[in-house]
């Protein structure tokens, strides 16, 4: 299979990164994964707290173009949106409790492995860029108020079709 830095990046956020925050703090990791029930019906295993990679949108940035044709695709600096959606275990009654420091804490959890994860850095390229732009919340008035977030990011890197 040929490589691909974008795929590259995203199966290393997940099966490195958020592995290890999801193991670490009781949880599980996915990818791309839809609604997930607290507990598996089949298996009765618990699933939750999940951390879930979703890859998100992915455009074009800057082109890194000459002024003649290549005949075809020539390196694009790319800007990739996925975002990580943080599902709780839901609580037992409607208060709610502890669902406000949880969120926080597994924010702060993946906020600290992403910034302080050289590999991802390097896999990024030398121009590359990494930038957490907030998140969205079900804990407002008209949102479900279970307990989940999704934390959005910005990563920069040089498409590069030399390297397929």
């Amino acid at each position: 299979m040929a490589y691909d830095r974008r795929e590259d990046i995203l199966n290393y956020i997940h099966t490195v990164i958020l592995q290890e925050v999801a193991n670490a703090s009781g949880g599980f990791a996915y990818r791309d994964r839809g609604d997930i029930e607290p507990v598996n019906p089949e298996t009765q295993v618990a699933q939750l707290p999940g951390l879930i990679l979703l890859d998100g949108k992915e455009s074009q940035g800057v082109s890194t173009r000459g002024h003649g044709g290549s005949g075809g695709l020539i390196p694009t600096v790319m800007v990739m949106q996925p975002q990580i959606y943080v599902a709780l275990k839901p609580r037992d009654t409607s208060a709610n409790e502890g669902v406000g420091p949880e969120l926080s804490a597994w924010r702060m959890r993946i906020l600290k492995a992403i910034d302080q994860d050289d590999s991802l850095r390097a896999k990024l390229g030398s121009n590359g860029e990494m930038s957490y732009d907030g998140l969205d919340s079900d804990m407002h008035a008209d949102g479900p108020m279970v307990g989940q977030e999704a934390m959005n990011f910005t990563f920069v890197y040089t498409f590069n079709p030399r390297e397929f």
